[in-house]
């Protein structure tokens, strides 16, 4: 599994730099760009090594507690990419005054995030997963998922409402729907395990972590299509057509 996770990464990595090259003279390129980078943060927070660390917290001074530091900065990061897409959908279909509600709304789900990892004790009690901490960390998992599972929505329908699109963005963007149906699923699993123990302690579902690392491939995938697509000749040729 190691393995695997870290292949992945490396790919997504690979296309980012790939992307940067034409961050400059393409603006276009950057929302996907920023996206990617934002998913490979979060997956990189993800891994098992960084989610069973403790040197943060051991070496914190004795006021500052930080156990599950690196879930709660992977699901801070994973909500940050909810509302960037959330504003980017809303930009693509001319809907700007939601884009500050799609801040506000963003901010105030890491708050209270970030309230329930202090509440639920997740910031003093090591684990794997804060949903295994039971009490308050069960409402964590119900504000994750659900940001989660909305943003995913938004995307897919987005992609699939859109019309009048060349055939290679249009090709592009099929891998990132399937992308963030995958994060719908994902959502929807924490959902469902969430809110069937809440309050009580459980484990993150079979097949999260295989989920997760299908929707980043899906991403890497849309980044490279689309850079491949943007290349100087398709853009020579469709300026001259």
């Amino acid at each position: 599994m190691d393995f695997g996770y870290l292949a992945v990464l490396a790919a997504a990595v690979a296309v980012i730099v790939l992307r940067f090259g034409r961050w400059r003279r393409d603006p276009g390129t950057r929302p996907l760009t920023v996206t990617l980078l934002l998913i490979v943060a979060a997956a990189i927070a993800h891994h098992p090594r960084l989610l069973d660390s403790r040197w943060p917290d051991e070496h914190s001074p004795a006021f500052l507690h930080l156990a599950n530091w690196a879930n709660l900065t992977g699901d801070l990061l994973a909500m940050v990419i909810a509302g960037y897409m959330g504003a980017r959908v809303a930009r693509a279909w001319m809907f700007d005054r939601l884009v500050p509600w799609l801040i506000a709304g963003t901010v105030a789900v890491m708050l209270a995030l970030v309230t329930l990892w202090q509440v639920s004790d997740a910031s003093r009690i090591p684990a794997r997963s804060i949903s295994e901490l039971g009490g308050a960390a069960s409402w964590y998992g119900v504000v994750s998922a659900t940001a989660l599972t909305l943003s995913g929505l938004a995307v897919c329908a987005s992609v699939a409402l859109a019309r009048d699109l060349p055939a290679r963005v249009r090709t592009a963007l099929i891998p990132m729907a399937l992308g963030s149906a995958a994060a719908v699923g994902l959502g929807l699993m924490h959902l469902g395990a969430a809110l069937r123990h809440l309050g009580h302690p459980y484990a993150d579902p079979p097949y999260a972590t295989l989920v997760a690392g299908m929707a980043l491939v899906c991403y890497t995938a849309s980044g490279l299509l689309d850079h491949l697509a943007r290349r100087p000749s398709a853009r020579a040729g469709i300026a001259v057509g």
